[in-house]
């Protein structure tokens, strides 16, 4: 009797780790899936606000230049979201995505309020462009944010549910070992003046 009981504690020992195994493997692909999916939208949200985008010129001293341009999103609570024209607005975690736009230039009237996570903001300068026919507000001047040469354009930051600190766009930073831009609780896409420029080669410039 008291080896059947041994026997028996083992099988049920042994079915729990089974259990417990495939639970965590589960549970992992499931992590996996959920990555590939928010890396996946987060592409096409860039791309989205990428084919929003425009140039716009100006002349000085007989020289044109080109500057980009990104559409302004809108301050909703303490964050900065995306666009108004943009209908996918959450990650497939059912999180809201933070949108951090920035110009090309600093030299410019900075009268709007960039929202920037509890507690704080940053100052933008806009104009309302036209592209394709829609006139929409662009952010034209901030602080001009770069590395390594390559002017920043915009964040966008898809956060993870279990992250219960603040997202700011100031907490973003770029790491050397992983060769890419990261924030704590959230992953980071990120828009250059080059990309923009890029898909608007063959675009009027905006008035």
């Amino acid at each position: 009797m008291i080896a059947l009981l041994v026997i028996l504690s083992i099988a049920a020992i042994t079915l729990s780790i089974h259990m417990m195994n495939a639970y965590t493997s589960l549970g992992a692909q499931n992590l996996l899936v959920d990555s590939i999916k928010v890396k996946e939208e987060l592409q096409m949200i860039k791309n989205s606000l990428l084919v929003l985008s425009t140039v716009y010129e100006e002349t000085v001293d007989d020289s044109t230049i080109r500057y980009p341009a990104l559409p302004m999103g809108q301050n909703q609570g303490d964050y900065h979201r995306l666009p108004a024209a943009m209908l996918k607005t959450l990650n497939p975690l059912k999180q809201p995505y933070v949108y951090c736009p920035f110009a090309a230039r600093s030299d410019q009237p900075m009268t709007e309020t960039i929202s920037d996570g509890p507690g704080a903001s940053y100052n933008a300068g806009t104009a309302v462009l036209t592209k394709n026919g829609t006139s929409r507000n662009y952010i034209t001047s901030t602080g001009v944010n770069t590395l390594n040469g390559a002017v920043i354009m915009a964040y966008i930051i898809s956060p993870t549910p279990s992250f219960k600190g603040s997202i700011r766009c100031s907490d973003v930073t770029y790491s050397d070992s992983l060769q890419q831009f990261v924030v704590a609780g959230g992953r980071v896409e990120t828009i250059t003046a080059l990309e923009i420029e890029a898909v608007n080669l063959t675009t009027k410039p905006s008035e």
